[in-house]
């Protein structure tokens, strides 16, 4: 980093939003400024330990007051602040940027609404649908070509070794093609539009030639199905769907344009949506899914909205 960025207080600054809109800007020209900014988003998915909330804060409370009991010594006393805590936040940071610098831990996330081209260290292609995510370890990359998915994407995959797409419901498994992976609340969908492809999902596995999908609910239920289409129509700004459960798609529409669906949580899993949405417009995607099944909705206010039967 610039010698003149290179230090915990300047990070620890930065962490708490109190740089200057001169000094921010510099940093943002920094050669490691992207580096940083990508540990800070790849630590939001980390999640931590359950704990106590109601435990932690006596117990805060009572060391406070065996503090204030016991005699106060002569000499230096170490006082840990707010700065304390932005130092620590600091090394945390630092510790991070270690391991996914030399451990070579990449982490890439779409946000509500956008798509994101991936490019992988063998020229395979990655594109995310909304919100989803795909990590993966550039090092090793060449010892076995593998990553994790959370959402939903789009692989062209360049011919080699194997490939593998390591979802929470199963694992998707290729040599060299073209396909899509669905993953979503308990759900997997993966369509084959290229090659072949192997998916294996509580201990047994399904090959899937050009034009055949894969799904396994929530509930258990698998089937297998064919498709038309040469890719995913979400590709060109429609998202379609093939007899899903509902919840799926508003789900869907949720991502794509950042806003909460009150009401979706309680909606039966007999209630099926065959069709697409368009992106690009709240309005027109709502209609055509809820208008079709008897539904309505209300527009609460730009990010909430409320359905009813």
């Amino acid at each position: 980093m610039n010698s003149e960025l290179n230090d915990d207080v300047f990070l620890a600054r930065w962490l708490n939003g109190e740089l200057s809109e001169e000094e921010l800007a510099k940093f943002e020209q920094s050669a490691d400024f992207k580096q940083y900014q990508k540990i800070v988003l790849g630590t939001e998915a980390l999640s931590g330990p359950d704990f106590d909330e109601s435990a932690l804060f006596e117990s805060v409370k009572d060391k406070r007051r065996l503090h204030l009991e016991e005699p106060k010594k002569e000499g230096k006393q170490i006082l840990f602040g707010t700065w304390g805590y932005a130092a620590a936040a600091v090394i945390t940071l630092l510790v991070v940027f270690f391991l996914f610098t030399y451990t070579g831990n990449s982490l890439h996330k779409s946000d509500f609404g956008e798509q994101l081209s991936i490019a992988l260290p063998d020229q395979s292609k990655v594109i995310l649908n909304a919100k989803a995510q795909v990590t993966y370890n550039e090092n090793d990359w060449e010892n076995g070509r593998s990553l994790d998915l959370k959402g939903e994407a789009y692989f062209k995959v360049s011919k080699g070794s194997k490939f593998s797409v390591n979802t929470p419901k199963g694992t998707v498994s290729v040599l060299g093609t073209q396909f899509n992976v669905r993953t979503m609340d308990g759900l997997l969908e993966v369509t084959c539009y290229e090659g072949k492809v192997s998916v294996t999902q509580q201990n047994k596995t399904h090959i899937l030639t050009a034009g055949k999908t894969f799904r396994q609910l929530e509930n258990g239920a698998a089937r297998l199905g064919d498709v038309k289409e040469l890719n995913p129509g979400w590709i060109n700004n429609e998202s379609s769907f093939d007899s899903l459960p509902l919840k799926y798609v508003l789900k869907s529409i949720e991502n794509q344009y950042g806003i909460q669906i009150e009401g979706k949580d309680s909606i039966d899993d007999s209630i099926i949506f065959t069709g697409t949405f368009p992106h690009g417009d709240l309005n027109l995607a709502l209609k055509t899914v809820l208008n079709s099944l008897d539904l309505t909705y209300t527009l609460k206010d730009e990010k909430t909205v409320s359905i009813s039967g």
